[in-house]
């Protein structure tokens, strides 16, 4: 289950990192792997998204240690979604790949909750999909 769910949370960073350099870069929905200034290429985008997927799998895992979670269906929803803003917020590219002078707490402004467009309906999903698969696996 576990690794469903990386591969999950996981995609979910790669879709987020990929639609926001594409609105960020060109004003449309798409699929773009940031172009840095430094060597910054698609295998470091995926890695980053992988490990942004396993920081909320880790996530999601010590909160569904507690008893009540377990036991109950709203609370494993509401951790699903905490872990999918978790791993959306850590998703790859880094701030950098958008430019240099970044104020401190403006990239979590800007490229995380300014984004509440893209953010909000992947999270959903994310929630909506682990969901679903939980309740065939069982």
């Amino acid at each position: 289950m576990r690794v469903l769910d990386l591969l999950i949370l996981s995609s979910a960073a790669a879709l987020f990192g990929a639609v926001l350099t594409s609105v960020l870069s060109t004003d449309t929905f798409g699929w773009l792997i940031p172009d840095a200034p430094y060597p910054y290429g698609p295998r470091d985008f995926y890695v980053e998204a992988v490990l942004a997927g396993l920081a909320g799998v880790i996530a999601l895992a010590l909160a569904e240690r507690s008893v009540r979670l377990r036991q109950s269906s709203p609370w494993r929803i509401l951790a699903t979604f905490a872990a999918a803003l978790i791993t959306l917020y850590l998703a790859p590219p880094s701030p950098q790949a958008f430019g240099n002078t970044w104020a401190p707490g403006e990239a979590t402004r800007e490229l995380f909750l300014g984004q509440w467009r893209i953010v909000l309906p992947i999270a959903l999903a994310v929630t909506a999909l682990r969901s679903g698969v939980h309740r065939v696996m069982r």
